[in-house]
C-alpha cells in the first residue's frame, strides 16, 4: 500500500485504511479487494479463499503471490 506522497504508510495512516475498509467490506467483490489492497490482513485473504461464492480467487491469488 502507497500513500499519497508516493510512500509507504506509517502504521497510524496504514490502521486508518484499514479502519476505513473494513467498513466498506459489505458485498464480496468488496471483500476481495479489500484483501488485494491490504493483504497484510490475512484473516481478509482467507475469508475471501474460503468463501463458496464464485468470485475470480485465482486473480487474488496471483497478486498475492511473491513468485
Amino acid at each position: 500500500m502507497i500513500n499519497s506522497s508516493g510512500a509507504l504508510p506509517d502504521e497510524t495512516e496504514y490502521q486508518d485504511v484499514v479502519s476505513l475498509l473494513s467498513g466498506l467490506r459489505t458485498t464480496p467483490p468488496r471483500q476481495m479487494v479489500s484483501a488485494y489492497l491490504v493483504p497484510t490482513e490475512t484473516h481478509w485473504v482467507a475469508e475471501c479463499c474460503a468463501a463458496p461464492h464464485s468470485l475470480p480467487r485465482d486473480l487474488l491469488l496471483r497478486s498475492l503471490s511473491r513468485s
